[in-house]
């Protein structure tokens, strides 16, 4: 009994994500067409129109980031398109796409270590990073730092996230999907993250900082 149970709410479960999937496809040129419309709705307004537009478009934006978390999180787990990925350069990219959001947050964001040649799929690996990058610098306040540094073991690589923040609380690392700290975060990007490395044969690890913050480790198994 108890059994045929759990079968049926993971059966709902299952069914209510692909419904918000759908949803979360169908709303996405919606929101591509809204966004186009304000920016050019830009250029024929006053200063104070400009403001609330940019607004506005800073609510597009969020929506859209929403959106694409829940579409990462949602579909199946894809057959990884393997090859040469060198994490120091995709460490840098991350560090290049998330420059201005540390600048605005007023935290230092940088990248250390070797060019480390691993076998895998280099958008899944760089969607993990991305993720751990980000959150660490929501955590970290102003004056604060992230680091990102990528080292050799064996024959694959680590990449390690260290931050200046609060710390992350224990429960949180293992936390559900959709559980989040951040007022205008989904809570998918550490499930997102897990699932990447999981899918690599890896491991993703949290640790307290010495002196507060959060240390996140990437690892990666040599690959055949």
């Amino acid at each position: 009994m108890r059994v045929a149970t759990l079968e049926e709410a993971a059966s709902r479960m299952r069914a209510t994500e692909q419904v918000g999937a759908k949803v979360a496809h169908e709303l996405k040129n919606p929101l591509a067409a809204i966004k186009a419309l304000l920016q050019i709705l830009g250029d024929r307004v006053d200063e104070r129109g400009a403001r609330r537009l940019e607004v506005a478009l800073a609510e597009v934006d969020r929506m859209d980031g929403i959106v694409r978390d829940y579409l990462a999180f949602a579909r199946p787990l894809a057959e990884l398109e393997v090859a040469d990925v060198d994490l120091r350069a995709l460490a840098d990219d991350v560090v290049e796409v998330l420059a201005d959001r540390a600048a605005l947050a007023g935290v230092a964001l940088a990248a250390t270590g070797p060019a480390v040649t691993v076998r895998g799929d280099a958008r899944r690996l760089r969607e993990a990073v991305f993720n751990l990058v980000d959150n660490a610098i929501a955590a970290t306040p102003a004056r604060g730092r992230v680091g990102i540094e990528v080292a050799a073991r064996g024959g694959g690589g680590t990449v390690r996230i260290e931050d200046t923040g609060a710390g992350m609380p224990p429960e949180l690392a293992q936390a559900a999907p959709f559980t989040t700290t951040r007022a205008e975060g989904t809570g998918l990007g550490l499930p997102i993250a897990r699932g990447a490395v999981a899918q690599h044969g890896g491991e993703l690890a949290f640790a307290a900082r010495p002196g507060g913050g959060t240390i996140a480790t990437v690892t990666l198994p040599e690959q055949p």
